[in-house]
């Protein structure tokens, strides 16, 4: 519960787990947040500049026709689409260079 403007004044009602300290706020609220879409553009590119859109789109080809068209003719790019994270699997990524990639692309404009 907040009883005013900064962290001293939180009344933490949660007793099983410990009150965050002023850094980890800070810290928390200054991570960037991940965009869940994007666009097959901004994807693409995003992809381009991290050097693996070749890598991808491999992938994609060597899947079944209806993987290439999800790929192909999506309107939108979802960052938990089962495809993104099967392909991220496959290209031996973690979910943080995922989350990199999304942030990248979501600011290309």
């Amino acid at each position: 519960m907040l009883r005013g403007d900064t962290l001293g004044d939180l009344d933490w009602l949660d007793t099983e787990q410990d009150v965050p300290t002023q850094a980890e706020v800070d810290a928390y609220l200054a991570s960037p947040v991940v965009p869940q879409l994007v666009t097959p553009r901004q994807i693409r590119l995003a992809l381009y500049q991290f050097g693996l859109r070749q890598q991808v789109e491999d992938y994609v080809n060597s899947q079944d026709i209806t993987v290439q068209d999800s790929w192909n003719y999506a309107t939108q790019i979802e960052r938990t689409n089962p495809l993104i994270l099967a392909c991220k699997s496959a290209l031996g990524k973690t979910d943080e260079e995922l989350d990199q990639l999304f942030i990248l692309a979501a600011s290309i404009v």
